[in-house]
């Protein structure tokens, strides 16, 4: 993310924190936050992570702090060790991957991807079935 992205994304959260102060967003702070993301996120975008800030305000009063920011995207990316975890397990039993692949590793974009698409998808089949047992003859309203 550009140093500049990383100062809009601070002025969007110090908007929306009821702690802090649009005029009080410095320089050290986009360059501390810049430096924070780009290790531990860096492929971070502006516009995911200026959904990330929205959603976290939209869910919490607390203030967001870049380890909050990071976690967030990992958990939003499947890259928690649990996510990893399951992910490679998942993969595993459907020979996406060898089983020597190791549990903590996570998986390569394309099989990511992959996975991420059977999961949406069957996430709608859910959806689109608990739907039509509502529809269901002698199904309470």
């Amino acid at each position: 993310m550009l140093p500049s992205e990383v100062a809009d994304l601070l002025v969007l959260n110090a908007a929306l924190d009821r702690y802090a102060s649009v005029g009080r967003v410095s320089k050290e702070q986009a360059i501390a936050w810049a430096a924070v993301i780009d290790r531990q996120a860096p492929d971070l975008t502006f516009v995911e992570a200026r959904g990330l800030v929205v959603d976290h305000y939209g869910l919490e009063e607390e203030s967001l702090t870049p380890f909050r920011l990071v976690e967030a995207y990992r958990k939003a990316r499947r890259l928690l060790p649990n996510q990893v975890e399951a992910d490679v397990r998942v993969a595993k039993a459907l020979g996406i991957v060898d089983s020597s692949w190791p549990k903590s590793d996570p998986l390569p974009e394309r099989e990511a991807v992959w996975l991420a698409q059977v999961r949406a998808d069957r996430a709608s089949e859910q959806l689109a079935l608990s739907g039509l047992k509502q529809l269901e003859p002698g199904a309470v309203e």
